[in-house]
Order: C-alpha cells, then structure tokens, then sequence
C-alpha cells in the first residue's frame, strides 16, 4: 500500500469518527432542550423547553414567576475526541519508480526486520462546535 494511501484512509476514517461523535451531540442537545414547534406557513422551528421556577417572597422582594430556557440551567458536556493516536508496525518498501510502499506485520511473526520500522500518527480534534456554544450562550442571555 501506498503509504499517502495509507495516511489518507486514517485521516478520513478519525474524521468520520469525529463527525459521528458531533452530529449525536449534536442531535442529543436539539432533543433534550429544544422541541419541535410548527410557524404559521408550516415551516417547522425548533423552541427552547421552558421551565417555570417560583422564587420565594425574599429580603423585603416579593415572590416572583419566571421561566428560564432548560438549556441554561445545565451543564454542557459533550464526548469528544482530543486526540488520536495510530501506531503501526510496517515494512517499508520502495517500487522500480522510488516511491515508498508499506505493509503492516505483526513484529512478533517476522523474520526479517531489518526494513521495519514503526510508524505514530497523532490527530488533534478541535473545540466543541461553536454553534452549541452561541445557542448556549444566547439562552443564558434570555435569564
């Protein structure tokens, strides 16, 4: 195999497993704070679930009813990868044209080793998606 190849089809493999892991936080967060709600031409929105807090007659302040977004009143963790790290025994080899090529092995079930080498990719995965943060962040402001 190639050994671009070989990166490459890491690479997408770690990306679609991040993607995965962001759409179902994602999805998670639109069903457990927000629910479905229908505008007048159809058009279907989402609006925060509300819920009601009674505030006690307090210091001199009468009691009070309000309703805050559920979003706000919680913490937002979310499963996300930090990072990646992909270890491979290879051999490495190189065609009649000098570009390199790779087999991976079990090292304990080579003979040879003297063109093998050990190869460590390290992937770095990115914050928690912005857009939560802003939706969140705009829900708080609402309190």
């Amino acid at each position: 195999m190639d050994i671009q190849e070989l990166l490459h089809s890491i690479g997408v493999s770690v990306q679609n497993a991040h993607a995965a892991i962001e759409e179902h936080t994602t999805r998670d967060f639109i069903n457990h704070y927000f629910e479905a709600v229908q505008n007048d031409g159809g058009i279907d929105s989402f609006a925060p679930k509300m819920i009601k807090i009674e505030l006690p007659k307090c210091n001199g302040m009468e009691a009070k009813t309000v309703y805050a977004p559920l979003a706000s009143l919680v913490p937002h963790t979310s499963l996300h990868m930090d990072s990646v790290r992909v270890k491979l025994n290879m051999k490495v080899l190189s065609d009649a044209a000098g570009r390199f090529e790779v087999n991976t092995f079990d090292a304990n079930t080579i003979a040879d080793n003297s063109q093998a080498g050990e190869l460590e990719i390290t992937y770095k995965c990115t914050d928690t998606p912005e857009g939560i943060a802003r939706i969140d962040t705009q829900l708080s402001n609402l309190l």
